[in-house]
């Protein structure tokens, strides 16, 4: 644990943000500690265990956790500046580890013991369905010792029917650290006193609802649109994530670490990565083969990376028919449009440059965007194929190849960038990066 959070600051620090990695490994955290809790205090192997009400607390405990790590997240990005200012890494850090002292150490625990008391009421809960014949109503008791809170103490002994409302919003825990219980009785009802209101995210029956929490300040400090972004993280989260046979083996020689979320858009493991350098680096669908060249290596850090984001971006069209969806003929045509204008003037003034600076950044030895011009010289073509270079004028003849051709470059923009299309132009790269964040949310 003490490693992930190391880990999970120091970038924030570093890149200003957190990986999809780092994200997930938190999150996986959280949900495994207080999905540990619904075991402990839920049995499976109680006679009346209800799977799919045990199902339905850690589908809640999942979502709880994603929340608790973009609220993590977002606390720790306030503790980057001070006014106008950014803090150095001595202060940050300071700040930092003292607020996961409360997240992942004190707060962590209370939720833990609030996961296993809501449980293991639950568990209670369906116990009293099976006996509602010889005991109709449910008693509310405190422990009745020194630590009770005064505002408990007023509902001790309370008696209400098994199917009174009050139990939608009275069932203990009534807070952290709650230590009151039910019991069933077949004494008479009593009358509810004043005196004692509930707090809202504690208007909880698990046995009902299947919730452990059915809210948090963690949600609540969220906006509408993080909140939407929490739950299809969630999703992402969730989704078991597909490892292509061969890619970490690949990953360790080219010195490269794939983006995760990048490959949860896999829907089948299909496909096997080889390493076969008497071929080109491609994706073969028929053949199910994505092989990757050692070459790619010696053409510098951006290659080095672009080649995977580039063909597993081909698996990932074909497998979700990507290069058919109008989003796609769309933007190429938003551009061929713009090109084309004054008889192909910015097709031929795109082309111009490419050429000028593959040269000048071969002659420099700048690999890195050497690499990035001709690759935007095959996004040149996939737009147009009298205009640029990369693949033949008959690869572009065949039904698609355009589009899929232009999604793989999409996909090397969106995960390495490509700063000479971003400076040609901005709007092509922008719109590049959103495509693929339209087709795949």
């Amino acid at each position: 644990m003490s490693r992930l959070i190391e880990d999970y600051i120091e970038e924030m620090f570093n890149e200003k943000n957190v990986s999809f990695v780092n994200r997930q490994k938190l999150w996986e955290y959280y949900n495994d500690k207080l999905s540990k809790g619904v075991d402990v205090g839920y049995s499976p192997n109680i006679e009346f265990y209800d799977k799919e009400l045990a199902n339905s607390l850690k589908k809640n405990i999942a979502q709880f956790s994603a929340f608790k790590e973009t609220s993590f997240r977002k606390d720790l990005e306030n503790l980057m500046t001070e006014g106008d200012r950014f803090v150095p890494w001595s202060e940050f850090k300071k700040e930092a580890f003292k607020l996961s002292g409360d997240y992942n150490g004190r707060w962590l625990e209370a939720e833990y013991n609030q996961t296993v008391a809501n449980a293991n009421m639950a568990q209670k809960w369906k116990e009293f369905e099976q006996n509602t014949d010889l005991y109709p109503n449910l008693k509310l008791v405190t422990v009745n010792d020194a630590r009770v809170r005064p505002e408990h103490k007023v509902l001790d002994g309370v008696i209400r029917p098994f199917n009174d409302p009050f139990w939608n919003t009275h069932t203990p825990p009534l807070d952290w650290g709650c230590r009151c219980g039910i019991e069933q009785t077949d004494e008479e009802p009593t009358d509810i006193p004043g005196g004692f209101q509930t707090k809202l995210e504690f208007e909880n029956n698990p046995g009902k609802t299947g919730k452990v929490f059915s809210g948090s300040a963690y949600e609540e400090n969220l906006s509408k649109k993080e909140k939407k972004e929490v739950l299809e993280n969630l999703e992402k989260f969730t989704k078991k994530t597909i490892i292509p046979d061969g890619l970490e083996s690949m990953e360790k020689k080219f010195g490269v670490v794939v983006d995760r979320e990048f490959l949860s858009n896999l829907k089948e493991n299909n496909f096997v990565i080889t390493n076969d350098n008497r071929k080109g680096s491609a994706y073969d669908n028929f053949w199910k083969k994505l092989n990757i060249n050692d070459h790619n290596i010696k053409e510098g850090d951006w290659k080095r990376r672009a080649i995977f984001y580039h063909e597993i971006g081909h698996a990932i069209d074909v497998q979700n028919d990507l290069h058919n969806n109008p989003l796609v003929k769309e933007i190429m045509d938003k551009y061929r449009k713009k090109y084309s204008e004054r008889k192909n003037d910015f097709y031929r003034q795109f082309n111009q440059r490419t050429k000028f600076f593959a040269k000048k950044s071969l002659d420099n030895g700048d690999l890195d965007f050497h690499q990035q011009v001709l690759a935007a010289d095959d996004v040149l073509m996939s737009l147009n194929s009298k205009f640029g270079s990369g693949h033949s004028k008959a690869y572009f003849a065949r039904k698609t190849a355009a589009e899929r051709e232009f999604l793989a470059h999409c996909f090397e923009s969106k995960y390495c960038g490509n700063s000479f299309i971003e400076k040609v132009d901005k709007d092509l790269h922008n719109d590049m990066i959103s495509l693929i964040d339209k087709l795949l949310p």
